[in-house]
């Protein structure tokens, strides 16, 4: 295995398949959302690119999709705030690390106690 190539977990619990719909449709509305809707130029291009490989890497619960998840989200709230304005809040909590500085401490308390209740997102 190359160094490119992720690594995969065995299983993907349930909850995954709704953060898929949601980068999913993330994705959708990146494609429509300036600067990314009309030939973008490198940087939004690889921006694109990530997005997508975060997708695929999330669904295939590749060993690095939280640590891509989190670079992601980073650069789309410094690059693209309209479309961090899109971003469920719900992103924020799976994805973990800086995404948690987006959350406000109610927010996060909320997920807190759902997790602690072992409800399901």
């Amino acid at each position: 295995m190359s160094n490119d190539e992720p690594r995969f977990e065995a299983a993907r619990p349930d909850h995954v398949e709704l953060h898929l719909e949601q980068l999913a449709m993330l994705r959708e509305i990146a494609r429509r959302t300036p600067p990314l809707d009309t030939a973008p130029e490198e940087p939004d291009r690889r921006f694109l690119d990530d997005l997508d490989r975060l997708i695929e890497h999330t669904g295939a619960m590749a060993d690095d999709y939280h640590l891509l998840g989190r670079d992601v989200v980073t650069r789309m709230q410094q690059r693209y705030p309209a479309l961090f304005a899109a971003l469920d809040r719900e992103l924020l909590w799976f994805f973990g690390g800086e995404c948690l500085h987006y959350l406000s401490d109610e927010e996060i308390a909320a997920f807190q106690a759902r997790d602690e209740r072992g409800d399901p997102p």
